[in-house]
């Protein structure tokens, strides 16, 4: 008798992964004067397909007084230095390095 690829009706198959999460920018620089950024964040299913899961993350900063982030993931600068931001789904976690620059780093700028 030959062996059936079908499996039986009742027996489970290997679990499907859970989504990797990926952050976009990873890392960034702010200037004085620019009003933020957008984070993006994409999971990557078992099958393959992206999805854009930033309204599913919970962020953190440290830290406190460079930068705040919205729910939406958007960031806004409010000081100079380094921040690094945080963003969790359950048990998968991404990291952001953004930093800020001092307003006397700016160069000067005539032409605007």
């Amino acid at each position: 008798m030959a062996k059936s690829p079908v499996k039986a009706a009742g027996v489970a198959g290997p679990e499907p992964s859970k989504p990797a999460l990926r952050i976009s920018p990873a890392i960034a620089t702010l200037e004085p004067g620019d009003p933020g950024l957008q984070l993006l964040v994409e999971g990557e299913g078992a099958h393959g397909g992206k999805r854009d899961l930033i309204a599913q993350v919970r962020w953190e900063t440290e830290p406190e007084g460079i930068v705040t982030i919205e729910a939406g993931g958007f960031v806004r600068p409010i000081g100079a230095g380094r921040a690094t931001i945080r963003g969790a789904i359950g048990p998968e976690r991404v990291v952001a390095e953004v930093t800020v620059k001092d307003s006397a780093e700016r160069p000067w700028d005539f032409a605007a």
